[in-house]
């Protein structure tokens, strides 16, 4: 059975102020007549569900909208240029075709807004290797809502992980993988190696608590040696940091803490190729999330 490219979760704060007054924001209801869900559906609508953003290479085409109670979920396939692409069939492991850097390869993936919470809303993004991401509707989206509703901003920023670690009840385990060189030791050992994989697993009925995975994001390089499991070097080894918590509602979440730590909700989907999530389990997956974020920022 194919595998499939990992997909992550990241989520947006998106509000409103008036122009020249960023420190005041104005509920998005009250700004959209229709309401902030009919004001995307508007935004989606003006575009007539294709559009590219200046020379950024990007392209996105909406394949599909549901509209529902606490939010709209929107089925997209973007993607971006510049590359040569190689196709391959796994099956077979031989290159069937290529195209050059003038077309653009498209990535299905989805985008799901949740109805305003007073002065905010909470966007998520799903992002896969090789789509457009969020910047396929970042700056259009802004751009859109400066012309529409005049004398109004939108703001847009990523949330922080603290809203995540907030709903962690405990840290199942840590697994640390470095990335092999060409010149590392074990490529003559192990044929196809990859990378090299060392996991922190608690004792039974033991789980870590919360406060070890703050202290592993407060030094990342920490994080990466793991207490001694990967010396340092002078090499600057490809090395990924993942941990596997329980969060209060019983579900359990993995991320990857390998990015730097203004980072967003990187909640991973699909670790090691699982197929997909469904539209209704992703749509579950965010309004769970939201929930979440919302009540930690003060939902009204």
């Amino acid at each position: 059975m194919p595998t499939t490219s990992r997909r992550t979760l990241v989520a947006y704060k998106l509000a409103c102020h008036r122009l020249r007054k960023p420190d005041i924001l104005i509920p998005l209801d009250e700004v959209c007549a229709a309401g902030f869900l009919g004001a995307f559906l508007d935004f989606y609508d003006s575009f007539e569900g294709s559009f590219s953003y200046g020379d950024s290479g990007k392209y996105c085409f909406i394949d599909g909208v549901d509209i529902h109670d606490e939010g709209i979920l929107l089925r997209i396939k973007s993607g971006s240029d510049g590359e040569g692409i190689s196709i391959l069939d796994p099956e077979k492991a031989t290159i069937i075709g290529r195209y050059g850097s003038d077309k653009a390869p498209m990535v299905d993936s989805r985008v799901y807004l949740r109805k305003a919470a007073g002065d905010f809303a909470v966007l998520f993004v799903e992002h896969v290797k090789g789509s457009a991401g969020d910047t396929f509707l970042k700056m259009p989206m802004k751009d859109w809502f400066k012309k529409t509703y005049q004398g109004y901003l939108m703001d847009w920023e990523p949330i922080a992980e603290e809203e995540s670690l907030d709903a962690l009840n405990s840290i199942e385990d840590f697994e640390v993988r470095k990335y092999l060189r060409s010149s590392d030791f074990a490529d003559s050992l192990v044929t196809g190696a990859r990378y090299i994989s060392c996991r922190l697993a608690h004792k039974p009925r033991h789980p870590f608590p919360v406060a070890m995975l703050r202290e592993a994001l407060a030094d990342l390089n920490k994080a990466k040696t793991l207490f001694g499991l990967f010396a340092n070097d002078d090499h600057e080894d490809r090395v990924e940091v993942y941990v596997k918590a329980n969060s209060k509602s019983g579900r359990t979440v993995r991320f990857d803490i390998s990015k730097s730590m203004d980072w967003k909700i990187n909640e991973i989907l699909n670790d090691r190729g699982e197929p997909v999530l469904s539209d209704g389990e992703f749509k579950k997956r965010c309004d769970w999330k939201g929930s979440l974020i919302e009540r930690r920022l003060g939902r009204g």
